[in-house]
């Protein structure tokens, strides 16, 4: 195994089950190196493939269905140096990483803005799809009035929708809108199960931040967690109750009920 920069990560591959699957799971935490606390929002992705994840707010994260061999994965948050690995994996496995990123104030390069506001340019898409009136929306008119209210106390506004406290921290997810189609029951990891989800009372929907898959309901990942996303670097947030609603650029996937699309001012 090979590391990168400040990046601690130790794998323990757990004994296979009778049932396992050949693909394979990777789980853990990521903390700041020089506080060793854990770090919330910190994004991790399986290079060559789609699988991503992103930190709770107790740094945990899950990635299920890794196909098996040798996988880089990179780690990145906003102030800390990227890092990068190789793992490992076998058919059934399940691997454990603790990964220690190191904060590094990055030092922007003056540039002269000629062009548009950039974050109108990337609100274009939310604005049309506003105004072509199909799914509920919050706009940044709405985000900027009140900097002190939560991301849960923001997305309270999406009707049809329903924040969900978990029971043992201070994780909370957004539910509501319809199963999707072809599904039998909304897809809940374990951990998430530990922490009080309950996929027989609520149906938890697809996330995708600033365009890109933030829940996806794969095996073993976890539920997109509303306090990783500070209501102060918020711009927009969608919601569309089922795949007759969403637009084809955020499709709602199995296991789900509805799609919440948000949109960040960075």
């Amino acid at each position: 195994m090979r590391r990168w920069g400040a990046l601690a990560l130790v794998l323990c591959t757990a004994a296979h089950d009778a049932g396992a699957q050949s693909s394979g799971v990777l789980t853990g935490i990521v903390r700041d190196l020089a506080a060793a606390a854990p770090l919330g929002g910190a994004q991790l992705a399986i290079d060559g493939t789609t699988l991503t994840a992103r930190t709770d707010t107790a740094g945990r994260f899950s990635i299920g269905l890794i196909p098996p061999g040798q996988h880089v994965v990179t780690v990145r948050r906003l102030g800390y140096t990227r890092v990068t690995t190789v793992i490992t994996v076998a058919p059934g496995d399940t691997l454990d990483a603790d990964i220690a990123l190191s904060a590094v104030p990055e030092r922007l390069p003056e540039v002269e803005i000629t062009t548009r506001d950039p974050l109108k340019l990337r609100l274009m898409g939310f604005e049309e799809r506003r105004s072509a009136g199909f799914g509920h929306f919050i706009g940044p008119e709405t985000f900027s009035r009140d900097d002190a209210r939560s991301t849960a106390d923001f997305l309270r506004l999406l009707p049809g929708t329903r924040i969900v406290k978990s029971a043992t921290s201070n994780a909370t997810w957004l539910a509501g809108g319809r199963l999707a189609r072809g599904s039998v029951t909304a897809a809940v990891s374990r951990f998430d199960r530990q922490r009080g989800a309950q996929p027989d009372r609520d149906c938890y929907a697809s996330v995708y931040l600033d365009g890109m898959p933030a829940f996806s309901a794969m095996p073993n990942e976890m539920l997109f967690d509303l306090n990783t996303i500070p209501a102060n670097t918020l711009a927009a947030a969608e919601f569309y109750a089922g795949a007759a609603q969403a637009p084809p650029e955020f499709p709602q996937k199995r296991n789900t009920c509805g799609v919440l699309v948000l949109w960040t001012k960075l």
